[in-house]
């Protein structure tokens, strides 16, 4: 591994373990510690020829600020995923979709969806997102056994019928995600 890999796995891993503290002290992320990276690596893959990627940000973003474009918006992503095959950026794409849609539903935070979207720009690979999908879900288990104890199975339960009648379980209680990022992030960086 050289030195510049080195410092990149330090730097990264540096920002993981900030963003996922602050997450959990604040319960909140500033738009300073995910735009700024997101732009950045979005460009940085758009200029070295994953144009898909550039174009999906700009969606995503027309969807986040008209919530009136965000269903052409999503027809338009997965368009930009299927044009991303051949890059190997579809994996990547996908993962956006998903997390923006998690995202607007209220699911996970804005710097959640940010940290995630930034990162597969970085690393287009889907380990990464299986990695942060079982993170994802592993520390949701933790959260909810700290919150029901014995009673998770009717919490889920009562949370799987409310999804059949269109409504999202525990509406306005939100658990900190980036540690869940940040544990996934740094086992992809570091053993891959």
């Amino acid at each position: 591994m050289t030195m510049g890999a080195v410092a990149v796995r330090v730097g990264l891993s540096i920002w993981l373990v900030t963003l996922a503290v602050v997450d959990l002290r604040k319960e909140e992320v500033t738009n300073w510690a995910t735009v700024p990276p997101l732009i950045a690596l979005t460009v940085w893959r758009s200029v070295t020829g994953g144009w898909p990627l550039g174009l999906t940000l700009a969606l995503v973003l027309i969807g986040a600020q008209w919530p009136s474009l965000a269903v052409p918006s999503l027809g338009s992503m997965a368009l930009c995923a299927c044009l991303a095959v051949p890059m190997g950026l579809d994996v990547a794409v996908w993962v956006w979709i998903f997390v923006y849609l998690l995202w607007e539903t209220g699911v996970v935070g804005g710097a959640d969806a940010k940290a995630v979207m930034a990162l597969m720009a970085l690393f287009p690979d889907g380990t990464l997102a299986w990695l942060l999908l079982l993170c994802w879900f592993g520390l949701s288990v933790v959260y909810l056994v700290r919150r029901h104890g014995r009673r998770v199975p009717r919490v889920l339960l009562r949370a799987l019928r409310g999804l059949a009648k269109g409504r999202m379980p525990e509406e306005g209680i939100r658990y900190p995600a980036l540690p869940a990022v940040a544990l996934a992030s740094l086992v992809y960086v570091w053993a891959w």
